[in-house]
């Protein structure tokens, strides 16, 4: 969940370039009549995702009850993914602009494909903008499939117009378990309004990050508790946290709220993993 630049290229350019090497004449010039229609609709996405509208953009089968929308899925597998489309450089350079080769979806796994943040299949319009083209993982691409919002609340984060890590919203918990175990969930920081906090929320529940975190903190932690235990056994329970602390900040350094940042506050805000778990290990 990383904020990108947005893609500020000319809509109507992107299309007709994506169109240019199309040799069946009758198809090219009934693309060609919708070039106005299409950077027009780029244009009221923009002003709409803007003012929390988005939803108010209606899905629809075909484009001017001319180009249909199984031929504008067509353009864009062709045209624009296509190694030898003539919009692969928007292709690529929308991959590229992910910070690390990192999803900004779940802001963990490898970028590897694009996802429409609306539907190309139920927004035909949208199919080739830059604008709704997100670089994602393709897990994320997957879960998130055919979804549809009819309010902004139902929406996702849209990385190109929401910008949510400059403040801690990830917080996690340890289950009191024997094995420990990491719950993952969003907090409502100070400055959010309702609908930010609630999208932000769905947009956890939609991706499944929650598993996705708890998964990787208990991997990550499987290999670091022999010295955490080490360290407690030697030095006590406060060189613990310094050491919990110092690693802390060195993840807080490159992203708030990455699933690090939340296993680690997990572990030093955790009495009961002091007390309880480490002093297990006391020799």
């Amino acid at each position: 969940m990383r904020k990108l630049p947005k893609p500020n290229d000319n809509s109507k350019e992107v299309f007709l370039e994506c169109i240019s090497n199309i040799r069946k004449k009758e198809f090219k010039e009934r693309l060609e009549l919708c070039a106005d229609e299409i950077a027009a609709a780029v244009n009221d996405y923009d002003d709409k995702k803007n003012n929390n509208k988005l939803h108010r953009i209606r899905s629809t089968d075909n484009i001017a009850g001319i180009v249909s929308n199984e031929e504008m899925k067509n353009l864009y597998n062709n045209k624009l993914v296509g190694k030898k489309g003539p919009g692969r450089k928007y292709y690529d350079k929308l991959i590229a602009s992910a910070k690390n080769g990192i999803c900004p979806i779940c802001g963990h796994r490898e970028v590897s494909t694009l996802d429409h943040y609306l539907s190309k299949m139920k927004y035909p319009l949208f199919a080739v903008a830059l604008i709704n083209l997100i670089p994602a993982c393709k897990d994320c691409n997957f879960t998130k499939g055919e979804y549809e919002f009819n309010n902004e609340k139902g929406a996702t984060i849209h990385p190109y117009y929401d910008e949510i890590d400059n403040v801690i919203w990830l917080n996690a918990k340890l289950k009191e378990e024997d094995d420990i175990v990491f719950i993952f969930e969003v907090l409502k920081p100070k400055g959010w309004n309702d609908l930010l906090y609630e999208r932000v929320k769905n947009h956890f529940k939609i991706f499944d990050l929650n598993k996705l975190y708890s998964v990787q903190a208990a991997v990550e932690f499987e290999g670091m508790k022999r010295m955490l235990i080490k360290i407690y056994q030697r030095s006590g329970e406060e060189e613990v946290r310094n050491h919990l602390k110092e690693c802390l900040e060195s993840y807080e350094y490159v992203n708030l709220n990455s699933w690090k940042c939340g296993m680690y506050r997990a572990l030093i805000e955790s009495e009961w993993f002091y007390s309880d778990w480490l002093e297990r290990y006391l020799e």
